[in-house]
């Protein structure tokens, strides 16, 4: 009936419904909501047919079906890691917290001992 070991490998695993994470939910809500609010503030009507609550469903189907597609086969939070390298330039990486305090006598001080000895 149980295992006879416990999986303590997927511990920590995010947990999917519909392919989707749980961190990625309030996203899909969020573009659930907007794609019903917004027709519904307009009162947008198709042949006297209030349209929100068909934009709503294809909102939900639309994010659910972007956010499962970001799961399927990729690693963990592989998209935000990919949004953050098209912003930020490759070249630079990211500053410590100690880098604007130290100088460069600070920080290598063996290059400033080897060519004072003339190791150079």
């Amino acid at each position: 009936m149980f295992p006879a070991e416990p999986v303590r490998s997927q511990i920590y695993a995010p947990i999917r419904k519909l392919y989707v994470n749980d961190a990625d939910w309030p996203f899909v809500f969020i573009v659930t909501f907007l794609s019903f609010i917004i027709p519904y503030y307009f009162r947008w009507t198709l042949w006297h047919v209030p349209v929100s609550p068909f934009t709503c469903l294809a909102g939900l189907a639309a994010s659910v079906a972007f956010f499962s597609w970001t799961v399927k086969g990729k690693r963990p939070r592989w998209l935000k890691h990919w949004i953050r390298s098209k912003r930020e330039s490759p070249i630079r990486g990211r500053a410590l917290a100690s880098d604007s305090q130290t100088t460069y006598r600070q920080a290598a001080p063996w290059l400033l001992d080897a060519h004072i000895q003339g190791d150079s």
